[in-house]
């Protein structure tokens, strides 16, 4: 498998399976067989039980059910971004971050005045 289909993610907590502690997943595209029985809106969306079912079917190592519910949040989070970008195309991608940052640079920011702020 080419290195474009996978995303290698160091987990901010590691995670111990099998009594291996693991530090870093790798995340393979998946294909449509990894994909069955799961919704495709529903991952694109990152919805944990959907990204919790993928996970042991395109991580490596190989994670245990027990493993994935092991995984910190931050994790989770960061895992199921790289999963949900599986679902678009580079030039999507690319699109819509030409579009965001278009719009930051057209936003008016207003600097925020410390002073006026004050502690509840």
């Amino acid at each position: 498998m080419s290195v474009e289909n996978m995303n290698k993610i160091t987990l901010h907590a590691p995670i111990k399976d099998n009594g291996e502690e693991i530090k870093a997943i790798t995340l393979m595209r998946p294909n449509s067989g990894h994909l069955r029985g799961l919704k495709l809106l529903d991952l694109a969306q990152m919805d944990v039980t959907q990204v919790t079912k993928l996970l042991p079917r395109i991580a490596r190592p190989r994670l245990s059910p027990d493993a994935v519910a092991q995984i910190d949040p931050i994790d989770l989070m960061t895992l199921s971004a790289a999963i949900s970008g599986f679902f678009f195309a580079k030039d999507q991608i690319d699109n819509e971050r030409a579009l965001m940052n278009a719009e930051i640079e057209e936003a008016d920011f207003v600097p925020l005045d410390t002073a006026a702020v004050t502690a509840p």
